[in-house]
C-alpha cells in the first residue's frame, strides 16, 4: 500500500502478505478512510494474483453485532493497526537504517526476494541507492 506526496514521490506505508503469523500483515485497508467514509489517499498494488475481499461500513457493523468472535476480531486488527502504525514512525525515527532494514528482511523473509528493490527502499524511509549500500555490506 503506497501514497503520492505533493511532488509526485511515491512512499511506501504497508506490505502485506498471507503467509505471514502476524494478523496485520495478512490485509491491507486505510482504516482512517474505511471508517470515516471517505476517499483514501492511498492506492494497493498487487505483485503477485491476489484474492480481494470486499466489506461495507455497515456490513462489518452488522457482523460485529451479531457475532462476539467477530467483533473481537475488529478490536483487535483495530489495535494492530493503530500499534503498526506508531512502531513504525517510532523505529523510521529513531532507529539506524541498518537496523530498520535487518528488521525489515527478518519480518518479510518469506518475500523478501519477491519485492522490488526501490519498494522496500520506500517503505523503508531511505534512498534506492541508500538500499543498495546496506545491501553491499
Amino acid at each position: 500500500m503506497y501514497y503520492f506526496n505533493e511532488e509526485a514521490k511515491e512512499f511506501t506505508c504497508h506490505i502485506s502478505f498471507n503467509d505471514s503469523e502476524n494478523l496485520i500483515d495478512n490485509f491491507s485497508i486505510d482504516f482512517h478512510s474505511f471508517t470515516t467514509q471517505t476517499p483514501s489517499i492511498y492506492e494497493i498494488e498487487a505483485l503477485k494474483d491476489t484474492q480481494t475481499v470486499e466489506i461495507s461500513l455497515d456490513d462489518l457493523t452488522e457482523l460485529s453485532l451479531q457475532t462476539k468472535a467477530f467483533e473481537q476480531l475488529i478490536m483487535k486488527a483495530s489495535l494492530l493497526i493503530h500499534s503498526t502504525m506508531r512502531d513504525g514512525l517510532i523505529s523510521k525515527n529513531v532507529s539506524s537504517n541498518l537496523l530498520r532494514y535487518e528488521e525489515f528482511i527478518q519480518r518479510y523473509e518469506p518475500i523478501y526476494n519477491k519485492i522490488p528493490q526501490y519498494i522496500i527502499a520506500s517503505y523503508l524511509g531511505i534512498t534506492p541507492v541508500g538500499l543498495s549500500k546496506l545491501i553491499n555490506k
